[in-house]
């Protein structure tokens, strides 16, 4: 593919021919895209950020896969009954679900972050805060529970750990379809101001 081009109003770090890769792959804008948290080896985004009030209403995902390739794999991994797998490994395994909880609670705190960093507060209901604080990855209040696992893959490579992105990992090996190499944006970091949270390849 060419260059990724100019940037275009409202989509913040993804650039034109970026938005028209997205639109592509989904079949419809991404709502509430912001920025680029991973990328394929060819600089193409695999994960995108989403504002947490995408259109002025609380939107749990943080994290959006949109590489068609993941996306398509994700699914044919999803229709072979492997949530419920994970589930029962949820219920059987405590160090399994305390990574998963873990994973919930640093998943809450980076959405209120970016909440916070790009709304002032005072100016959105403060129930929408709440539901951001109670809903973890998937929009799911209850930390034991599996629902889409291309979310949690998204926050796996966003962030280099999600202990169900790192089974689907272990299991699937899906990263050889981002060669010859992912780069991950950090965001989040305490070193930079809020204001630089998004560093774009």
């Amino acid at each position: 593919m060419g260059g990724r081009g100019e940037k275009r109003k409202g989509m913040g770090g993804l650039s034109r021919k970026e938005v028209e890769f997205v639109e592509g792959a989904l079949g419809r804008p991404p709502r509430g895209a912001i920025g680029v948290a991973a990328r394929d080896g060819d600089g193409w985004p695999a994960v995108i950020v989403v504002d947490p009030l995408a259109q002025g209403r609380p939107f749990p995902t943080l994290y959006w896969l949109v590489h068609p390739e993941l996306c398509r794999e994700i699914s044919r991994i999803e229709s072979i009954s492997y949530i419920k797998a994970l589930e029962r490994e949820v219920a059987q395994n405590n160090e399994f679900q305390r990574r998963m909880e873990e994973d919930t609670r640093q998943y809450q705190e980076e959405r209120l972050r970016l909440l916070e960093s790009l709304h002032v507060s005072g100016h959105f209901p403060q129930s929408y805060s709440n539901s951001l604080k109670t809903t973890g990855i998937g929009g799911l209040k209850n930390p034991k529970r599996v629902r889409c696992l291309h979310m949690h893959y998204a926050d796996y490579l966003a962030q280099g750990r999600n202990v169900v992105g790192e089974r689907i990992e272990r299991d699937f090996s899906l990263s050889k379809v981002l060669t010859p190499s992912l780069h991950r944006s950090k965001f989040f970091s305490k070193e930079e101001p809020k204001k630089s949270i998004f560093r774009h390849f």
